[in-house]
């Protein structure tokens, strides 16, 4: 295997630095990021000691971390909504939920201060709703399907919504007390459009490779 790779420099001295202060390396990858390598290298498979992904990765893959000394963790499937045995909370059953107002000051044009809100360094876990850097279908049957799983930061793609508008499942996890988070591709346009989606929709936090000074400016006018 060629190691883990990536295709953008930015996000690879940002996950060289993660590697560099971690004890221990844990990747979590579904079976499609196996065999496929990009131009550029974020480091070798020895600086993993661990793997989470699906039961599709093949026995050879599978073998090849075990003898690299790299432990397998195989997660079960997240089950369908007519498989689930347990009656989903309000909020995972889609109880309808209207997006606060964003006010100066709020949502995602905020930007702290130095310091501000930095009370820790205790790890939180961030739930992407994606696959292969896509929101993926039944996002929200996969958050339904977890309502006690212990993340409190659920982002989503910016793919995952119509020209113009917002997808109607997304309140529903804001209603359910947890972290709304917007993630946007690279573009400095993309940057300016992801900004303008998270203050409609409500999102708490905009993450991306680059922070744009169009965004920056559109948002200096709105905290």
């Amino acid at each position: 295997m060629a190691g883990l790779t990536d295709f953008d420099m930015e996000e690879i001295r940002v996950k060289r630095q993660m590697i560099r202060c971690a004890r221990e390396v844990i990747v979590l990858a579904d079976h499609s990021k196996f065999g496929r390598v990009a131009p550029l290298r974020t480091a070798p498979l020895d600086a993993v000691h661990r793997v989470v992904t699906d039961a599709g990765i093949s026995d050879t893959h599978r073998r090849t971390l075990e003898e690299s000394g790299i432990g397998v963790t195989v997660a079960p499937p997240v089950p369908r909504r007519a498989d689930r045995d347990h009656a989903p909370g309000p909020a995972a059953a889609g109880r309808a939920a209207g997006l606060p107002a964003k006010g100066p000051g709020t949502g995602a044009c905020t930007r702290a201060r130095p310091g501000e809100g930095v009370t820790s360094m205790a790890p939180r876990l961030i739930t992407m709703l994606t696959r292969n850097d896509r929101t993926v279908s039944d996002a929200e049957e996969v958050f339904a399907g977890a309502p006690t799983f212990p993340a409190e930061y659920w982002a989503s793609r910016t793919w995952a919504f119509p020209p113009g508008g917002c997808v109607p499942w997304w309140p529903r996890i804001k209603a359910a007390g947890k972290t709304a988070v917007l993630r946007w591709s690279l573009s400095g346009g993309d940057c300016l459009a992801a900004a303008r989606l998270a203050l409609d929709c409500g999102f708490d936090y905009l993450m991306g490779t680059v922070y744009y000074d169009s965004a920056s400016s559109w948002c200096a006018g709105r905290r």
